[in-house]
């Protein structure tokens, strides 16, 4: 049987399960952290060390509801550096509506999901952190449900009226539904994608992937760190010429909105342990050349979300008890066209309510080592969706794409590849 373990919060006790996989290390806690537990046994020195986090905080009328405390914790993870991908209202024994929130960071060369769990109980705000590497997250989830469904608070305190003036501004569509949730809306522009380098022609990219660089002005390239001042490759470039010229995984993305009607283009291509990162200015940014950057590959997924720009939005259901909608091929075609095209005359609210959005489609494909391919439609206020065509048949539909489930795909596409 799991330990239990109780923790001291405001004018009670708090108390959880700890997984057998995990020991206290009462070292670790600081601050407002009361617990920190660590894989045991660990036998990788050098591998990031998954663990468990609880953190407890008085309640304040600027944090006394769950979307003041949810707006807040993706605020500071955005500041730290972390790329929130994906926030869902998520229920739990004695709380039905506290929020889950993922996020991604990179951390010794690999890419870490970060899960956290954001709740009021009694007279406290709780914000329950599990952190593994993400060839780890299906055994990670499995932690951060069991920590999640066992936690419990004794104290009978209620918490203070909220400052009305720190409320976050609602969701239009959920508050008219009954529902008072954040509005997410705002989290994509926070974190956009930026390259560490400038933009190239391509002949320029074309010259590195030869490593012929003698006949170019070599400006950008020494600017990149892809090339020094007399024409030889950099360790970096070498790195970028190897994965350019003989990649072993290749990821593909395109992406075309109903307000940017280019075709933004993200090529990803692997060689052993680096990724050289093609990216065409992201989707809503200025038109302009393409960047080259050389990053570790277990970090592909983090560039893959934010130059897609993953971020958190409610899933919008269109469709009475299912997740997936047929619809008339034509009727699909003519939205993809025009942001105009009106939606079909027995659509639901749901429906409704997303085909009025912005659209952007992404395209996500992979050639090597496996061929795959991925369609999803993003809006800003009305989720994921993921894109169904079988032309053979004159067949089309949309299916709901919670944003956990986005993410998945893309730490698959991201070279991730069990338990996805």
């Amino acid at each position: 049987m799991a330990p239990m373990v109780e923790l001291p919060s405001g004018g009670g006790t708090i108390s959880l399960e700890l997984p057998a996989s995990l020991r206290e290390a009462p070292e670790m806690a600081t601050g407002n952290v009361r617990l920190v537990a660590v894989a045991e046994p660990w036998r990788w020195p050098d591998a990031f060390r998954p663990r468990l986090l609880v953190e407890t905080f008085p309640l304040t009328p600027d944090r006394a509801r769950v979307q003041q405390l949810a707006t807040r914790v993706i605020a500071e993870q955005i500041a730290t550096g972390a790329h929130v991908a994906t926030a869902d209202i998520w229920a739990a024994p004695g709380d039905p509506g506290g929020r889950r929130i993922i996020s991604l960071l990179a951390l010794t060369d690999t890419t870490v999901v970060r899960l956290q769990y954001v709740t009021v109980r009694g007279d406290s705000a709780i914000v329950l952190t599990a952190e593994h590497d993400a060839g780890n997250h299906p055994a990670g989830e499995v932690v951060f449900r069991d920590a999640v469904a066992s936690l419990r608070s004794d104290s009978e305190a209620g918490p203070p009226e909220p400052d009305l003036a720190t409320m976050p501004r609602l969701d239009p569509f959920l508050e008219e539904g009954g529902l008072l949730a954040e509005d997410l809306s705002g989290v994509r522009t926070a974190q956009p994608y930026r390259s560490s380098g400038p933009g190239l022609k391509e002949q320029e990219i074309d010259a590195v992937r030869s490593g012929k660089l003698r006949k170019l002005d070599r400006a950008r390239l020494v600017a990149a760190h892809q090339s020094d001042e007399d024409g030889n490759l950099t360790a970096t470039g070498e790195a970028a010429r190897r994965c350019l010229s003989e990649p072993q995984r290749t990821v593909s993305v395109e992406v075309v909105g109903d307000q940017d009607s280019r075709v933004a283009r993200l090529e990803l291509l692997q060689q052993g342990r680096a990724t050289a990162v093609l990216a065409a200015p992201a989707p809503g940014a200025p038109e302009g050349d393409r960047t080259l950057d050389v990053i570790p590959a277990l970090t592909s997924p983090i560039a893959l979300a934010r130059w897609i720009g993953l971020a958190p939005a409610w899933t919008i259901a269109i469709a009475e008890r299912e997740m997936q909608l047929p619809l008339a091929p034509e009727l699909l075609d003519q939205r993809l066209s025009s942001a105009d095209a009106p939606p079909p005359p027995d659509a639901s609210r749901g429906l409704r309510w997303m085909w009025q959005q912005p659209w952007q489609v992404a395209t996500i494909t992979t050639f090597t080592p496996a061929h795959r391919r991925l369609r999803v439609i993003s809006t800003p206020r009305a989720g994921y969706f993921r894109l169904i065509r079988d032309r053979v048949r004159g067949e089309a539909a949309l299916a709901s794409l919670p944003g956990e489930h986005y993410l998945r795909e893309l730490l698959w596409f991201g070279g991730f590849g069990q338990g996805y």
